[in-house]
């Protein structure tokens, strides 16, 4: 979240006329609360891809999935670098 804020702060202060910042803030929000670093619904059917996501939208890195069995954290690694 703290990276979105300073995104934001950087687009809000850029030499652009101020309905153009605006809208564009606006639709930039819109984006980024469908990404699982802001608002993630989780089930454990989808633990595997909901942790590959929030790996690849870098919220988590691979060395934050140490708690999680080997085989999760394999499983983990190998979709991250297929998709």
């Amino acid at each position: 979240m703290e990276r979105l804020c300073k995104e934001y702060v950087e687009l809000l202060t850029c030499d652009k006329k101020g309905s153009e910042r605006f809208w564009a803030l606006e639709e930039r929000i819109k984006k980024d609360r469908k990404a699982p670093g802001v608002i993630l619904s989780v089930s454990k059917s989808d633990m595997l891809i909901d942790l590959v996501r929030l790996v690849q939208d870098e919220v988590i890195g691979l060395e934050d999935l140490s708690d999680f069995s080997e085989d999760v954290q394999e499983r983990v690694k190998f979709m991250v670098q297929r998709w």
